[in-house]
């Protein structure tokens, strides 16, 4: 999976439940990179760049 800023992604339903100290954390560290993705796309001329999202697995991972 990578991150293109052409796709758009619609939210459909939010869940919460109480989460740990961890899990917050997690949660913030992952909307932060998604925050500093988002802010280099806006930085480059050709806007078609792909950056991978920590944890997701890469084209080359699933070798047919």
């Amino acid at each position: 999976m990578h991150y293109s800023p052409s796709k758009h992604l619609t939210v459909e339903h939010i869940g919460t439940e109480p989460m740990t100290a961890r899990q917050h954390e997690q949660a913030v560290t992952a909307l932060a990179i998604l925050i500093t993705a988002w802010q280099h796309d806006q930085n480059r001329p050709d806007s078609a760049a792909l950056l991978p999202l920590p944890g997701a697995a890469s084209d080359t991972d699933h070798a047919a």
